[in-house]
């Protein structure tokens, strides 16, 4: 680690980070079970309390807003209930949502989760996916144009839910490529439209699906030699693996304890965009992903990490 932790994650302060992607309502159901259904072999499950929060693309902006950057959001969403929920936690959270465009034909993406003693009993999906029609991608290219010079960085959070079907992402990443640092997660196996981009934030099993390969060194060379970018590709227990100009930097994992993983590469891109657009190199601002992720993976539900959280921890391996 060859900077100042409180320095620089103080500076994320200055920074306007722009994501583009799917965003989805998380919304988590906890409760207690005592017995099993007698109308099937079930859990009942008592419910004590629900908490929504903001989704895939959501979360990636939440996360750059708790860690003190200006986060701005752009994508689709339905004109329903669950739209509004959205909408009021993201400005609880200090993200913009100018960019955040509402469809009366579109259904916001729901995912309920039941937790019952800190276990997942079971997940609930509500979407429909669709790609964007031609007048939703004239309004996010207006508002993408009208405002390119204002961010220092833009993210793609593609969670395959059709905002960034193949020839949209191949429009937005010609539009943004070049211009600032534009950096991708995605659960793409096809990636070819994103050529352009200056990194990628595969897991592992993404990264072997895109490249056919099961190694790691060789998966994360190959997705880096087919889009022409960097590759940062998270392990788990494993850590991280940086691939950048054809070497490969190894880095273990800093996780105490695996809580839920829920979210922890919404983290991990948002504090690698954060680190490099801040002028950090490409293995401090790993190493700074990756000192985040080992965070998130110890709370419950789609989490988000704090500035004081993450100096706290990055000035632990200065001692």
């Amino acid at each position: 680690m060859k900077f100042d932790p409180a320095s620089t994650i103080k500076g994320f302060r200055k920074l306007n980070v722009c994501v583009i992607g799917d965003v989805m309502l998380d919304r988590f159901i906890f409760g207690d079970v005592s017995r099993i259904s007698p109308e099937a072999p079930v859990p009942v499950v008592v419910e004590q309390r629900t908490v929504e929060t903001a989704g895939a693309a959501g979360n990636v902006a939440v996360n750059l807003a708790t860690l003190g950057a200006t986060a701005a959001l752009v994508s689709i969403t339905g004109d329903d209930q669950e739209n509004s929920m959205l909408r009021r936690f993201l400005s609880a959270n200090r993200v913009k949502a100018q960019g955040l465009f509402s469809s009366e034909k579109r259904l916001t993406i729901l995912k309920t989760r039941v937790i019952a003693r800190s276990q997942q009993v079971v997940r609930i999906d509500r979407e429909k996916i669709s790609s964007p029609s031609p007048d939703e991608q004239k309004k996010i290219i207006g508002y993408l144009g009208n405002n390119l010079e204002s961010f220092d960085a833009f993210i793609f959070s593609d969670y395959c839910k059709g905002l960034l079907d193949e020839r949209f992402a191949k429009k937005l990443t010609s539009l943004l490529s070049g211009k600032k640092l534009l950096a991708l997660d995605t659960k793409k196996n096809i990636v070819d439209c994103y050529r352009g981009v200056d990194i990628i934030t595969p897991n592992r099993k993404e990264a072997y699906a895109i490249s056919s390969r099961n190694k790691d060194e060789k998966a994360a060379a190959d997705v880096g030699k087919r889009l022409k970018c960097s590759v940062l590709m998270t392990l788990g227990r494993d850590g991280m693996l940086l691939y950048r100009k054809g070497r490969i930097h190894r880095l273990p994992s800093s996780a105490r304890e695996v809580f839920d993983v829920s979210g922890a590469g919404d983290t991990v891109i948002a504090a690698l965009a954060l680190g490099l657009a801040s002028g950090l190199g490409y293995p401090d601002s790993a190493f700074l992903a990756n000192t985040a992720a080992g965070i998130a993976v110890g709370k419950l539900g789609t989490a988000s990490v704090t500035p004081e959280e993450l100096i706290a921890v990055l000035d632990g391996y200065q001692k």
